[in-house]
């Protein structure tokens, strides 16, 4: 399932996203759950994450390069897809790491191709999966759906999207095994998913979803570090 946001104020046009994605699910193992926002203030309160964001520029509570901008402290992933009569602002489109820009009224033609161009960076990020060897035997997770990693007593828990799992095992050889896939230590007792970092303070680290963990000055400069590699390794 394919998690697809629409932002879009002309219900007319939301439509038309919405009759595409439905048609393009016709003869293809794609599903799409799609929820659509009439404005940028509903869609940046209610955002609890998505694989797909179309998103108009002209929307009647804000720019959307401005709500794109917002979106982007909340997720730093999620792949964004501006649809819009002004070309000539879709182009600033790169400052918020969207995917591309399709002018109205779109055709079918266009948004198919746009799609599954989409679709495409959605299945590589959803091809990283984690295996975690739980008490009643393998759960596998999306790297994406960690929030964070956190020790107890010997044990590490995973906090995902999907709920807790835990596992025995060192937190300093899964810090390893899990360096070059964008997590780092925030302190001894977290491993934090970088992909989820919405917010970094003197003393924390606010992730997606509102959680807030403690970020010790010891590690703080090095976080910072690995932080700004990854986004720039990853182009986000």
């Amino acid at each position: 399932m394919i998690r697809v946001a629409i932002v879009e104020d002309e219900k007319e046009a939301a439509d038309t996203l919405t009759e595409y994605l439905h048609r393009y699910e016709q003869g293809r193992a794609e599903t799409f759950e799609i929820a659509v926002y009439p404005n940028s203030s509903t869609f940046i309160m209610n955002y609890k994450g998505a694989d797909i964001v179309f998103m108009d520029i002209e929307l009647p509570d804000g720019n959307g390069m401005d709500t794109a901008k917002m979106l982007r402290r909340l997720d730093s992933c999620v792949t964004l897809i501006f649809v819009t009569n002004m070309a000539q602002y879709a182009i600033k489109g790169y400052s918020v790491s969207a995917l591309d820009f399709m002018v109205k009224p779109v055709t079918y033609y266009s948004f198919s191709t746009m799609l599954s161009r989409a679709l495409v960076r959605c299945h590589a990020e959803r091809a990283a999966d984690w295996v975690i060897h739980t008490a009643g035997g393998l759960s596998k997770v999306d790297l994406k759906s960690i929030s964070y990693i956190e020790v107890r007593d010997h044990r590490l828990v995973y906090h995902t999207d999907e709920g807790e799992f835990e596992e025995w095992g060192k937190m300093s050889a899964l810090e390893e095994r899990l360096a070059s896939k964008g997590f780092a230590r925030g302190n001894n007792c977290y491993l934090i998913n970088l992909r989820r970092v919405t917010a970094i303070e003197d003393s924390s680290v606010r992730l997606l979803g509102g959680t807030e963990l403690q970020l010790s000055r010891a590690r703080r400069k090095e976080f910072l570090r690995l932080f700004a590699e990854f986004f720039e390794g990853s182009g986000e």
